[in-house]
């Protein structure tokens, strides 16, 4: 029907051309759709779109989706913050970043059963930079951190983390880190993972809205 037609067309979006052929894409979505159920639709809203890019405080961002956690799914945490009280507005959309970020702190959370710590960390990093394929630099100042002190990603999908169908959980899909890969991409940013034993470290880098700090 016409909503797998989109569904298809959207996850089509995470992997490189040629990956399946038609029939196959048809079989996987499919059987994404029976794992995920209504979530298969909202899972991926955020890209039905291009991202309608403006001026976003990402500290706003943060705290949401903090109080949001503590009511809900992350109700067994603690979660603390430290952001950089100077920090410029990011140039982003709102409802996707509170997607991705809302996607890291929900594994966090997930990966410590039996409760644990999630830190949530914002700094400037003036000489951060993106090299693109047309060797122009994309300066990535603005860095939103999603901190927790649970088990680390397992050794053999560290490497892979951000590719689609790659999941630490039994019964994940493998796709919300896809989709947020895709997202902070879409935005002209860059996501990043750190993860050991007892601290995993999700980064992400994005530009801001205004070219002079403090502007």
């Amino acid at each position: 029907d016409e909503e797998d037609i989109e569904f298809i067309d959207i996850a089509k979006s995470l992997l490189p051309v040629g990956t399946f052929d038609e029939n196959t894409w048809k079989d996987w979505t499919s059987e994404i759709k029976k794992v995920t159920g209504r979530k298969g639709k909202s899972l991926f809203m955020p890209l039905r779109r291009e991202p309608i890019r403006q001026p976003v405080n990402l500290h706003d961002i943060l705290d949401r989706v903090r109080r949001s956690a503590l009511l809900g799914f992350g109700a067994h945490m603690t979660i603390s913050d430290e952001y950089d009280p100077s920090l410029p507005p990011a140039l982003g959309d709102i409802d996707q970043l509170m997607q991705v970020i809302m996607n890291l702190v929900k594994n966090a959370a997930e990966a410590s059963p039996q409760g644990g710590t999630i830190r949530l960390r914002t700094y400037y990093e003036h000489s951060f930079r993106l090299r693109r394929s047309d060797s122009v630099g994309q300066a990535l100042p603005l860095q939103v951190e999603v901190w927790d002190d649970g088990p680390g990603l397992p050794d053999e999908i560290k490497n892979d983390i951000f590719d689609p169908f790659v999941s630490g959980r039994e019964n994940g899909t493998g796709l919300g880190l896809a989709l947020a890969s895709k997202i902070i991409s879409d935005h002209g940013g860059w996501i990043s993972v750190n993860s050991v034993p007892g601290r995993t470290v999700f980064r992400m880098s994005l530009p801001m809205a205004t070219t002079q700090k403090g502007a």
